[in-house]
């Protein structure tokens, strides 16, 4: 562009001197004319020479025409690049400030997950703790339990203390039980149940029946449980089963028993 304006600059400076020069020569010539014509009429005399003919004006072939044209077709095409290039960046700044507030979205997705993740781990920590707890209290129920069994004498009605003591241990190791598979089932849901360290496994590691033992020889006639209804949907579950495979629900367990105090 400088040296298109440039070339211009130089061209109508060129025709302003030129122009400037043969306005110089028309008013002298006007001026000479002038001074003639007064003679003239002062004092008769012959008929002066006629002045030359002015210099011919730029025909359509000069240099200098196609010079403009060609100055003006490039200034065209300047313009055209110009605009072309102005709306790429726009088109461009629009675009980035798309992906800036599209990694400011994901910035906070992640900041959300992590914390999200955080308190997970928490959880899983504090409830692995939980189930390590249960897990030692329930390796040495079993062996006090039976230690009281088989120390008890034969039952005689009504039952005596040695009895409800074995009852009533047996009755706190399957609390205890309870109280495990609650949190078993708790910490699955909340893990989807798809990790192989969740309690799931502790739960598969218990004795197949957690039947109270009663005392005696009422333990020598008893046999091994069968299924138990569900309480909420009336759906048959297994006797190794803790918990409803359907609605989730707790084993009951027996409501009458001639050994709770």
């Amino acid at each position: 562009l400088k040296s298109v304006n440039k070339q211009w600059h130089e061209f109508w400076s060129s025709q302003k001197a030129r122009h400037e020069k043969m306005n110089e020569d028309r008013d002298r010539q006007l001026a000479e004319l002038r001074n003639q014509l007064a003679q003239a009429r002062s004092a008769p005399r012959a008929a002066p020479p006629l002045p030359p003919p002015p210099p011919p004006l730029p025909q359509p072939n000069d240099p200098t025409d196609s010079l403009i044209s060609d100055t003006t077709e490039a200034m065209r095409r300047l313009e055209r690049e110009r605009t072309r290039l102005a709306d790429e960046l726009a088109r461009a700044n629009r675009e980035l400030e798309g992906l800036r507030q599209e990694n400011e979205v994901l910035q906070a997705q992640a900041a959300l997950y992590q914390e999200d993740f955080a308190r997970e781990r928490a959880d899983r920590e504090s409830a692995q703790a939980r189930l390590a707890e249960l897990r030692d209290q329930l390796g040495e129920a079993p062996a006090a339990a039976a230690g009281a069994v088989a120390a008890a004498p034969a039952p005689v009605s009504p039952p005596g203390p040695a009895d409800r003591r074995a009852f009533m241990q047996q009755r706190q190791m399957q609390q205890q039980q309870q109280l495990l598979a609650t949190t078993v089932g708790a910490d699955n849901r909340r893990n989807n149940s798809n990790n192989n360290d969740s309690a799931s496994a502790i739960c598969d590691q218990l004795p197949e029946s957690h039947n109270p033992v009663r005392p005696g020889a009422a333990a020598a006639a008893t046999g091994p449980a069968g299924p138990w209804k569900c309480e909420a949907c009336t759906l048959e579950n297994p006797a190794t089963a803790h918990h409803c495979s359907v609605c989730d629900r707790a084993k009951p367990y027996p409501a009458q028993n001639p050994y709770l105090l």
